[in-house]
């Protein structure tokens, strides 16, 4: 295997890896949002599904960020 094509492999590991922490950032809050339904009033649903989404990925990601650099 030659350098660019070993340098393309590496990157390409590297941008799957970024995507599926997004992919399973994203899968964990549907399926919170799946448990909220099991809530007994619309308002419990509401307030569950209003928790759940209350952060981005990207929001996530800064706020992780911050905490390593500490």
């Amino acid at each position: 295997m030659n350098l660019k094509m070993f340098i393309c492999a590496i990157l390409l590991s590297l941008l799957s890896i970024g995507c599926s922490q997004q992919a399973w950032y994203e899968g964990f809050q549907e399926s919170g949002r799946q448990q909220c339904n099991e809530q007994v009033s619309q308002s419990a649903i509401q307030q569950c599904v209003d928790s759940v989404n209350s952060q981005s990925y990207y929001q996530y990601q800064k706020e992780r960020e911050g905490l390593s650099k500490d």
